[in-house]
């Protein structure tokens, strides 16, 4: 069966969240995120494979505390199938970086199965290089259980700017996980889906 592109993630959204505190003082977005994590919890809805290329960098922070917000948040990291944390997360690593070893470990404490494996040398080259190497660090990772697999840019973190009362401010408008499933319950036709950060 031919594999099927989209775009669109914006219609699990609410477009109303561009303009609203974060996700989980909104009652009707906690209650959706709670049934999902229970669904998930009956075994019922797919793992997360995060997969990033990274040399490392002060940015890996953020990256970091935005993400361990939004799992401890929807309380995704005591999640597990067969004795495997729900989310997961392979580390590709250019470089050798304490901000890597600092990351890595923020993520397994907070219940992530975390993977890190070398990158070739010449990854280091290029950000094509390093793209080429997590492409071929999937090859040998264990999918087995089908998980949804997100191919992520090492310096995306999981909050977003929105319209505030006093200007532009930064928060957690959205589920970014658990909008994941709702985006796959709505689109389970679709093999593979782009998102695109519109400036």
């Amino acid at each position: 069966m031919p594999t099927r592109l989209t775009t669109p993630l914006a219609p699990v959204l609410d477009a109303h969240r561009f303009a609203a505190g974060s996700w989980w003082s909104d009652s009707v977005l906690r209650e959706r995120v709670d049934a999902l994590r229970r669904k998930a919890a009956s075994g019922h809805l797919r793992p997360f494979q995060i997969m990033t290329c990274t040399a490392g960098g002060p940015h890996l922070r953020e990256v970091t505390r935005s993400f361990i917000e939004m799992i401890e948040r929807a309380a995704l990291g005591t999640l597990r199938r067969l004795g495997r944390p729900l989310v997961r997360w392979l580390m590709v690593q250019r470089s050798l970086c304490p901000s890597i070893d600092e990351m890595a470990a923020a993520l397994a404490s907070c219940g992530v199965e975390v993977v890190r494996q070398a990158a070739p040398q010449h990854s280091a080259h290029s950000i094509f290089d390093g793209r080429r190497a997590l492409l071929d660090a999937v090859r040998g990772h264990d999918l087995s259980d089908e998980p949804i697999v997100l191919f992520l840019d090492d310096d995306l973190a999981f909050d977003a700017l929105y319209s505030g009362p006093e200007g532009v401010d930064l928060g957690a408008p959205w589920p970014w996980l658990p909008a994941l499933w709702l985006y796959h319950e709505a689109h389970p036709d679709i093999d593979v889906a782009l998102s695109l950060i519109h400036i």
